[in-house]
């Protein structure tokens, strides 16, 4: 008999910890070696998600985790409404894959290592079309075009057609150091960007 597959093994570790109906979650490794979780397969979570040693260790016949790698090609993904990724309370965090998230924190007390081709982001994770402190507006289309664009730290863009009134909305928060989630734009799947916060000790 065969061994099912590192991706297959996540999906069910996933099914079984992972999925409360959009309310918080745990996380589960697919491999432990030398005291590092391993994230090799894919996940999609519905809702918020919360890694952590004592989260990882629950149940387990580990004896101690200090660091956390998602691995090359694999993907901790949150999705949902302006959903939570928190990876905390670890030695060492090591993104070699892709965490993606609307709201993502990390956290560790020694170091935080995302290498060429590991990829941290919110892109289009923030406040959905029309929604937010600074939300785009306008009727859009081909002809008679009238909108503004969403502002943040900035404002945002115009494009007026037929009009000279429009100004962008006011923009809001820090242009430096941010913390709320981007506006959604005025038309097509325009959202606003995610919140991304990492913080290492060394």
């Amino acid at each position: 008999m065969s061994r099912p597959s590192q991706s297959l093994l996540i999906a069910v570790a996933c099914l079984i910890s992972c999925f409360h109906g959009g309310l918080s979650a745990s996380l589960s490794c697919d491999r432990v070696e030398s005291g590092t979780c391993y994230i090799d397969g894919e996940l999609a979570i519905s809702g918020d998600v919360v890694a952590s040693p004592d989260q990882l260790l629950a149940g387990s016949q580990f004896s101690a985790i200090d660091t956390i790698r998602i691995e090359s090609g694999a993907k901790l993904r949150c999705h949902g409404d302006l959903c939570k990724i928190n990876i905390r309370d670890f030695a060492n965090v090591f993104v070699s894959g892709i965490l993606e998230g609307s709201d993502i924190l990390v956290e560790a007390s020694n170091n935080v290592e995302v290498p060429v081709g590991g990829i941290v982001h919110g892109n289009g994770m923030g406040y959905p079309q029309g929604q937010g402190d600074g939300a785009g507006s306008g009727s859009c289309g081909y002809k008679r075009t009238k909108y503004r664009g969403a502002s943040h730290g900035g404002g945002g863009g115009v494009e007026c057609v037929n009009s000279g009134t429009y100004v962008p909305p006011a923009s809001y928060g820090s242009a430096t150091g941010p913390t709320d989630f981007g506006s959604g734009g005025a038309c097509g799947q325009a959202s606003g960007g995610g919140r991304v916060r990492i913080t290492a000790g060394k």
